[in-house]
């Protein structure tokens, strides 16, 4: 290259850098603000935003620059399932407020008003509240007489025995592996659970025995592969039961509630949040034995006789 080219090119260069930054379209932007934060989410909530950007955002926002999109158009993506039970809709609208606010940060333009503010949707959307429903649960009865119906071979069987063993979250059981599971505690590391904290688990006999014989890897397989969202949906669905997966968890929690658990130990069974980070700090170093009481009388409230 001449002297003559480098100068033309460091001027070209030049110029260009100092030209106003252009508007990503949704899609671009979206996609560049979860490669910069997925680190710090856990498996689930990057799954989640990934899932729901792509089926109900990119069809029809994808395309359009951020700085172009408009209050209907943002309408447009949350109007069809805008209502009282749908979760996914209202966290679907803080994720295009939170791309958009992204954008206009990278732009310098954090003066424009962002076409996902509720305060501007609200005037165009139905007003919801939340539901007041939870997840239909069983009765411990109802539950005893499941666990024991549940066969030792089965894959989804397996799952649903660890699950009502230990009341963690069906994604928790799902991608259990052999190297998380630490003489008799289980350790789900934060990337695996929802609220991003690594959660230990004392395993009872019952739990031990859902687990099977030592392995490699992943503990449950369907086709050498994690089991599918739907196992343990097929699995009730089968059984002809009204309840779901997650009522379990419930019906663990009145169980606590009902033998005077503390509020500490159950929500820290759960792996809820509770109390500031230090009292989490110090529930986590200390708690592991008060878990293992509970579950120990949990387990036998599985087995016992009708």
């Amino acid at each position: 290259m001449s002297l003559v080219e480098a100068r033309r090119l460091a001027a070209s260069l030049d110029a260009e850098a100092a030209a106003p930054l252009k508007s990503r379209t949704f899609k671009d932007a979206a996609d560049d603000y979860i490669s910069i934060h997925q680190g710090e989410w856990g498996r689930i909530h990057l799954n989640q935003w990934r899932t729901t950007l792509s089926e109900y955002a990119y069809p029809r926002i994808g395309s359009i620059a951020c700085s172009d999109l408009t209050v209907a158009d943002v309408v447009d993506v949350l109007k069809p399932g805008w209502t009282t039970k749908n979760e996914t809709y209202r966290r679907l609208r803080g994720r295009i407020e939170t791309v958009i606010l992204a954008e206009a940060a990278r732009l310098g333009n954090l003066d424009a008003r962002n076409p996902a503010d509720l305060k501007l949707l609200r005037h165009l959307l139905p007003k919801v509240g939340r539901s007041d429903e939870h997840h239909p649960a069983p009765s411990l009865k109802e539950l005893r007489s499941f666990f024991k119906s549940l066969g030792t071979t089965k894959v989804t069987h397996q799952m649903f025995r660890l699950i009502c063993a230990t009341g963690c979250r069906s994604g928790e059981v799902r991608g259990a592996r052999w190297e998380e599971i630490q003489g008799d505690i289980w350790v789900i590391p934060a990337a695996r659970m929802k609220a991003g904290r690594e959660h230990l688990v004392p395993l009872t006999q019952i739990a031990r025995d859902a687990l099977g014989p030592r392995g490699e890897g992943l503990i449950f397989r369907v086709n050498d592969k994690e089991p599918s969202t739907n196992a343990m949906l097929a699995l009730l669905k089968r059984k002809k039961v009204a309840w779901t997966v997650h009522g379990v968890r419930s019906t663990l929690r009145d169980f606590c509630t009902e033998a005077g658990v503390s509020t500490e130990i159950s929500e820290s069974l759960l792996a809820h949040a509770f109390g500031d980070k230090t009292l989490r700090a110090y529930a986590r170093s200390t708690l592991i034995e008060q878990k293992r009481a509970v579950l120990e009388r949990w387990s036998a409230a599985l087995n016992a006789d009708e």
